[in-house]
Protein backbone atom coordinates (compact mmCIF):
# COMPACT_ATOMS: atom_id res chain seq x y z
CA UNK A 1 0.00 0.00 0.00
CA UNK A 2 2.83 2.53 0.56
CA UNK A 3 3.83 1.82 -3.00
CA UNK A 4 0.97 0.70 -5.04
CA UNK A 5 -1.02 3.56 -3.16
CA UNK A 6 -3.72 0.67 -3.11
CA UNK A 7 -4.04 0.57 -6.69
CA UNK A 8 -1.10 -1.11 -8.51
CA UNK A 9 -2.20 -0.09 -12.46
CA UNK A 10 -2.06 3.75 -11.26
CA UNK A 11 0.92 3.12 -10.09
CA UNK A 12 2.20 1.36 -12.90
CA UNK A 13 0.98 4.07 -15.27
CA UNK A 14 2.80 7.05 -13.09
CA UNK A 15 5.85 4.75 -13.34
CA UNK A 16 5.65 4.48 -17.11
CA UNK A 17 4.88 8.57 -17.58
CA UNK A 18 7.56 9.07 -15.27
CA UNK A 19 9.72 6.91 -17.63
CA UNK A 20 8.50 8.76 -21.06
CA UNK A 21 9.13 12.29 -19.46
CA UNK A 22 13.02 10.89 -18.38
CA UNK A 23 13.56 10.61 -21.52
CA UNK A 24 12.49 13.63 -22.97
CA UNK A 25 14.36 14.62 -20.58
CA UNK A 26 17.49 13.30 -21.26
CA UNK A 27 16.86 14.37 -25.16
CA UNK A 28 16.62 18.25 -24.66
CA UNK A 29 20.29 19.00 -24.99
CA UNK A 30 20.69 17.41 -28.13
CA UNK A 31 17.43 18.96 -29.62
CA UNK A 32 19.17 21.91 -28.24
CA UNK A 33 22.59 21.63 -30.20
CA UNK A 34 21.04 20.14 -33.24
CA UNK A 35 18.62 23.27 -33.80
CA UNK A 36 21.80 25.64 -33.56
CA UNK A 37 24.92 23.54 -34.85
CA UNK A 38 25.36 21.33 -38.33
CA UNK A 39 28.85 20.06 -37.43
CA UNK A 40 28.74 16.49 -36.31
CA UNK A 41 31.21 16.54 -33.78
CA UNK A 42 29.78 19.29 -32.07
CA UNK A 43 26.58 17.71 -32.31
CA UNK A 44 28.14 14.88 -30.76
CA UNK A 45 29.68 16.13 -28.09
CA UNK A 46 28.17 19.47 -26.98
CA UNK A 47 25.28 17.72 -25.17
CA UNK A 48 27.53 15.59 -23.35
CA UNK A 49 29.60 18.69 -22.30
CA UNK A 50 26.50 20.79 -21.43
CA UNK A 51 24.87 18.17 -18.73
CA UNK A 52 28.34 17.67 -17.33
CA UNK A 53 28.41 21.73 -16.58
CA UNK A 54 24.74 21.50 -15.79
CA UNK A 55 24.99 18.78 -13.37
CA UNK A 56 28.35 20.29 -11.43
CA UNK A 57 26.72 23.78 -11.02
CA UNK A 58 23.66 21.33 -9.38
CA UNK A 59 26.01 19.48 -7.24
CA UNK A 60 28.16 23.18 -6.16
CA UNK A 61 24.37 24.71 -5.18
CA UNK A 62 23.77 21.12 -3.42
CA UNK A 63 26.97 21.70 -1.62
CA UNK A 64 26.34 25.23 -0.63
CA UNK A 65 23.31 24.90 0.61
CA UNK A 66 24.00 21.59 2.77
CA UNK A 67 26.78 23.88 4.62
CA UNK A 68 24.36 26.50 5.20
CA UNK A 69 21.90 24.26 6.73
CA UNK A 70 19.60 24.68 3.82
CA UNK A 71 17.07 21.95 2.28
CA UNK A 72 18.27 21.14 -1.16
CA UNK A 73 14.85 19.08 -2.15
CA UNK A 74 14.42 22.03 -4.50
CA UNK A 75 17.54 21.96 -5.48
CA UNK A 76 17.40 18.32 -6.35
CA UNK A 77 14.26 18.24 -8.34
CA UNK A 78 15.86 19.77 -11.24
CA UNK A 79 18.33 16.91 -11.64
CA UNK A 80 16.94 15.01 -14.95
CA UNK A 81 15.78 11.71 -13.62
CA UNK A 82 13.95 13.57 -10.70
CA UNK A 83 11.11 13.64 -12.93
CA UNK A 84 10.57 10.01 -12.39
CA UNK A 85 8.86 10.67 -9.02
CA UNK A 86 6.10 11.88 -10.15
CA UNK A 87 3.55 12.43 -6.97
CA UNK A 88 6.16 10.96 -4.23
CA UNK A 89 6.30 14.78 -3.42
CA UNK A 90 5.74 18.30 -4.57
CA UNK A 91 9.04 18.59 -5.63
CA UNK A 92 8.38 16.66 -9.13
CA UNK A 93 6.41 19.59 -10.67
CA UNK A 94 9.45 22.06 -10.33
CA UNK A 95 11.10 19.73 -12.75
CA UNK A 96 8.13 19.33 -15.09
CA UNK A 97 7.56 22.93 -15.46
CA UNK A 98 11.59 23.72 -16.00
CA UNK A 99 11.08 20.58 -18.76
CA UNK A 100 8.20 22.18 -20.12
CA UNK A 101 9.69 25.63 -20.27
CA UNK A 102 12.33 24.10 -21.97
CA UNK A 103 10.79 22.62 -24.99
CA UNK A 104 8.58 25.92 -25.56
CA UNK A 105 11.75 27.65 -25.92
CA UNK A 106 12.87 25.19 -27.92
CA UNK A 107 10.39 25.46 -30.21
CA UNK A 108 9.99 28.96 -30.37
CA UNK A 109 13.73 28.65 -31.62
CA UNK A 110 13.46 25.84 -33.73
CA UNK A 111 10.67 28.17 -35.48
CA UNK A 112 12.91 30.55 -35.80
CA UNK A 113 15.50 28.84 -37.40
CA UNK A 114 13.37 26.56 -39.79
CA UNK A 115 10.48 29.38 -40.84
CA UNK A 116 12.22 32.73 -40.59
CA UNK A 117 15.60 31.80 -41.41
CA UNK A 118 17.31 33.40 -38.07
CA UNK A 119 20.58 31.88 -36.86
CA UNK A 120 21.65 30.19 -40.14
CA UNK A 121 25.13 30.14 -41.07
Amino acid sequence: ELYFENNIYMYIFKQLIGIFLSGIASSVLGIGAAIFFRNKYILLCLPFLLNYIYRQTLSKLIINATSAGNSVEWIEAFYPEYIMRISINQYWIASFLMLLLEYIILSVLFYGRVKRGIFYE
